[in-house]
């Protein structure tokens, strides 16, 4: 039998918030990007997509990072489609994380003109 301790628990915990910390600060040096893994860019359009029809989430990928580098989305991850007023906004040059889970229910659509994404997968934490 495994045991884990609650030092190990919450020493997972804290090594999370201070990986969230990072990324919202810009900062990704931290990450392992998914082996063999590029970063793929892709379009949304007026209509709501799942974003893993932009992007197919590889086998150990942990964390999705998706950076928004032109106009605005709004992006969903309950399984409800997004519209141009509803779902959580994603200004231009924005970013927003998603675990295993939110990426197969991560739903996108464009606020007003077409936008640009760019998708990266990674595997863990140095």
């Amino acid at each position: 039998m495994i045991q884990i301790s609650t030092t190990d628990v919450l020493s997972v915990a804290l090594n999370k918030m201070a990986v969230n910390m990072a990324i919202a600060n810009g900062d990704i040096s931290g990450l392992i990007v998914n082996p063999g893994i590029l970063s793929v860019a892709g379009t949304v359009s007026n209509a709501a997509v799942l974003l893993s029809s932009k992007a197919a989430l590889e086998p150990g990928t942990e964390l999705v990072i998706v950076q928004v580098t032109t106009n605005a989305l709004r992006y969903t991850v309950d399984g409800t489609a997004p519209t141009a007023a509803l779902g959580f906004l994603v200004p231009a040059n924005g970013f927003f994380q998603l675990n295993r889970t939110q990426f197969a229910a991560c739903k996108i659509i464009r606020v007003t003109n077409d936008a640009d994404l760019t998708v990266s997968q990674f595997t863990g934490v140095v």
